[in-house]
């Protein structure tokens, strides 16, 4: 699938079937321009971000527009985007949340851009609005549940598993572990093999650092390869408390083991990386 530039070839395919509606492989290779073989992939790809679908005409297949599929134009449309996704989100409209997210990484979006600029202020919205009395729990509950799933657009389906960038990302809370969902998705598409542990504010104890130590010592990367343990928190005693279990299981697992907190500042805690934000996190874990 080498030679194209995907964003390109989106944006010509939508016209195309805005204009023709349902079109064969075939023939889309053939107003296109690109080999049916190549065609197939490409199409195949956009299927799986739920931006065009088939279905079956006689003994023919029939590509269609999906119901959400978005152009956008980056890096230009970034706030159409984020807006697009937060107010699909606050309509719990599963279906459109996921294509305004499969548009973007059609349209060439930065993963790491749409995890700053789409993601994040959508969480931050759903933090907001249940805080204003504007939500309960259940539609909470059900709007990060819109978000978790939604993030599989992100995910690189032909990523290697054999990565030798280990990530095992854990919170202290439900909004941050939002986030570190978001991060680990972002991660995942930028070749990390990551390990979501979720928000552990139920397991903190005295054990926890040795429960986090047993784990590094099964799932850390080889030692030509790198492990990261990133700690996500809305306060700083979360981040203190999780941050001290994670500090103190790296050092007694094994040597090279880096450590990345997110969250407030003041934690006194000493790590490899201190960020703010889930993207601040990811541009730390690409440098490595």
């Amino acid at each position: 699938m080498r030679g194209y530039d995907k964003a390109d070839l989106y944006g010509r395919l939508l016209e195309l079937l805005e204009r023709n509606g349902g079109m064969t492989g075939s023939a889309i290779s053939d107003k296109l321009g690109v080999s049916r073989i190549t065609m197939s992939k490409y199409l195949d790809a956009f299927a799986s971000e739920g931006m065009i679908h088939s279905k079956n005409v006689g003994n023919s297949t029939v590509w269609q527009m999906g119901s959400g599929a978005v152009r956008f134009e980056f890096p230009s449309d970034y706030a159409r985007a984020g807006q697009m996704y937060s107010e699909a989100v606050s309509a719990l409209s599963e279906e459109q949340a996921g294509s305004v997210l499969g548009s973007c990484m059609s349209c060439g979006a930065s993963a790491v851009t749409v995890l700053s600029e789409v993601l994040a202020p959508a969480i931050d919205m759903i933090q907001k609005t249940y805080d204003r009395g504007q939500i309960g729990s259940p539609e909470e509950s059900l709007m990060h549940s819109i978000v978790s799933r939604s993030l599989v657009r992100l995910e690189d389906a032909n990523r290697d598993d054999r990565s030798l960038r280990h990530a095992i990302l854990l919170a202290s809370d439900p909004h941050s572990a939002l986030y570190a969902k978001a991060a680990a998705s972002v991660l995942n598409h930028n070749g990390w093999n990551v390990m979501r542990l979720g928000d552990m504010s139920h397991a903190v104890g005295v054990l926890l650092d040795t429960e986090i130590k047993k784990l590094l010592v099964r799932v850390r990367a080889p030692d030509d390869g790198v492990t990261a343990i990133m700690v996500f928190s809305d306060t700083v005693d979360g981040l203190r408390t999780l941050g001290a279990a994670a500090d103190s299981a790296r050092r007694g697992a094994a040597s090279g083991v880096l450590l990345a907190l997110c969250g407030p500042e003041g934690h006194e805690i000493k790590s490899d990386a201190s960020v703010t934000s889930a993207a601040g996190i990811v541009h730390w874990a690409d440098s490595l």
